[in-house]
């Protein structure tokens, strides 16, 4: 005798087994790749399987997806915000300041672009060389490059005749500390396509507790047709929502700048999705106006400065109730004071953390100069090395202006 099984969801209520994307509602024929609920740029850990097929993923991934991720890299770049998977926060390339252009690394220290990093010109005379390097490792890779070049004209192309000539060219370096460039960098939250993916991760998360079926009948067609083509309905206002009050109060291991999904249903079978980014500021997102499962309520929240803390609350566990969601937003009462606010302790932890990384670097580099290693006694020639190195840093950084130092 078979017997036919049935999948249950988590409040223990039969539901019919559907494969089908949530999204195309093409089925699923083959093992697709996890799907972030939050994304894993933005700290997530959460996903679900056999909820959203591979080319819908991959479509989002590198449309909506990518929006949301783009938003949000400079705040991830200088909080040092890791991603889901343990990922360092992103590398920023191509800003500009006050004729400077530089990148930011992944730690949030500028690398400065040099307008012209080698220049080489020759005559029968004489040969010039000039360098323009914002590291030591920089300036010692284009003096290796000039002297090949130097060597291979002059026709002594030996190992000996390059590290001569490297030797020669390095002997006239100068070096010295200019004060950093001054960052600015606009917020936007809500640029691109990036609300498409935010509708996303809340029908997402519903279809994890309520099943594929119920998310693909045609209640939900105005929200998916929207994740899909960014189109909105024809009667748009209020279709996605601005919010932002202050997000009520949530367990301490969140943090301050908590992100949030959540997701969940009225009495009238109304259902709503919320993403909160940060904290800071949020979307309200209609999921259907009628016949969804009463009275649910489902919120992940995620802390991004320690992504190993979140959590899926439900029902009472949940700190943001359904009232508060539904309430009426005025759209002329936005407070973004309150937003300012909140991400004004994120902005004050990166500037600490980027000036304790920028020390650390710099104590590092001054005990390397005179040779000191890992785990060695600093001795008194230690000392002055990194007195030496430190002096004309602390001084640019005082003064804004550069400072030159000789060559150890």
């Amino acid at each position: 005798m078979m017997k036919k099984k049935s999948k249950i969801n988590p409040r223990g209520n039969a539901r019919t087994p559907d494969q089908r994307c949530i999204l195309c509602q093409n089925e699923i024929l083959a093992k697709v790749k996890p799907e972030h609920i939050l994304l894993n740029s933005l700290g997530g850990r959460m996903t679900v399987r056999d909820v959203i097929c591979s080319e819908c993923n991959h479509q989002m991934g590198i449309g909506p997806d990518e929006d949301l991720a783009k938003s949000t890299e400079f705040l991830r770049n200088i909080c040092q915000l890791k991603a889901g998977d343990g990922d360092d926060a992103p590398q920023i390339r191509g800003l500009e300041f006050d004729g400077l252009r530089f990148d930011l690394t992944n730690r949030a220290k500028p690398r400065v672009r040099a307008q012209k990093p080698l220049g080489l010109s020759a005559t029968d005379k004489e040969i010039q060389v000039a360098i323009e390097a914002y590291s030591e490792e920089e300036a010692e890779k284009l003096a290796t490059g000039a002297a090949e070049w130097i060597a291979k004209r002059l026709g002594r192309a030996t190992p000996e005749a390059v590290n001569a000539i490297k030797q020669d060219i390095l002997k006239d370096m100068r070096s010295g500390f200019r004060p950093g460039p001054e960052i600015r960098q606009a917020v936007q939250f809500g640029t691109g396509k990036s609300q498409q993916s935010k509708a996303k991760a809340c029908l997402a998360l519903w279809a994890r507790f309520h099943g594929n079926a119920e998310v693909n009948s045609s209640r939900y067609d105005v929200i998916r047709h929207f994740i899909r083509s960014g189109e909105r309905p024809e009667v748009s206002d209020g279709f996605i929502e601005l919010d932002t009050r202050p997000l009520p109060k949530l367990q301490d291991r969140f943090g301050t700048n908590p992100n949030v999904v959540w997701v969940g249903s009225n009495t009238l079978g109304k259902a709503f999705g919320y993403f909160r980014l940060y904290g800071a500021i949020g979307w309200r997102i209609p999921l259907c106006d009628r016949g969804a499962p009463l009275n649910q309520r489902h919120c992940l929240v995620s802390n991004p400065f320690d992504n190993k803390e979140w959590a899926v609350l439900r029902d009472n566990q949940c700190p943001v109730d359904t009232d508060w969601i539904f309430a009426h937003l005025d759209v002329e009462q936005h407070d973004f004071e309150q937003v300012q606010n909140r991400l004004t302790p994120m902005l004050a932890f990166a500037h600490k953390l980027s000036k304790r990384s920028w020390l650390d670097a710099l104590v590092q580099e001054g005990l390397q100069k005179p040779g000191c290693k890992e785990g060695e006694t600093i001795t008194e020639k230690h000392i002055k090395g990194l007195v030496d190195h430190i002096g004309p840093a602390l001084t640019a950084y005082l003064l804004k202006k550069s400072v030159h130092s000789s060559r150890s």
